[in-house]
């Protein structure tokens, strides 16, 4: 769901969180090109009754796992809301290494990781390094596009 105006993804969310009605946990995309776009979305998605925040690295630009490092780390700082890592470098062009995903895990700056990357070696790694870290979780789902075979059902 693409989000016009700021008035529009809080009602939004208010309006997800009035209807699970702390059922089960809701969970907000923050996903933008830069970290203070990202920290603004979620400070929105806070204040309108997120439970927890899904972000992925900085795109459009270059960017080395040292900067995601601190990408992840602003946003932990700025906004008290649970953060969960999406490594998606189908669009965003960079990759997460399970380095930088354990050490932001062991840290407490992320939750979680939705990874969709289609790295299942890195995914499995990444298992067994936070296998002690009962209080992180890890899931995964490919963001692969299709194959045209596969779209025309052969």
């Amino acid at each position: 769901m693409i989000f016009h105006d700021e008035n529009t993804r809080r009602e939004i969310i208010e309006h997800s969180a009035k209807v699970v009605n702390r059922r089960v946990p809701l969970i907000v995309g923050v996903i933008d090109p830069t970290t203070d776009r990202v920290i603004a979305h979620s400070k929105i998605a806070k204040a309108a009754g997120a439970d927890a925040v899904v972000a992925a690295a900085p795109f459009y630009t270059d960017t080395i796992q040292s900067e995601i490092l601190d990408h992840f780390r602003y946003i932990r700082d700025a906004v008290d809301v649970p953060v969960v890592a999406y490594d998606i470098p189908v669009c965003v062009d960079v990759k997460l290494q399970r380095q930088t995903i354990v050490t932001l895990a062991k840290e407490g700056t992320i939750i979680g990781l939705k990874d969709s990357s289609g790295d299942d070696g890195n995914f499995r790694y990444a298992l067994l390094d936070l296998v002690e870290h009962k209080d992180v979780f890890l899931m995964t789902g490919s963001e692969r596009p299709a194959r045209k075979q596969d779209a025309v059902g052969h």
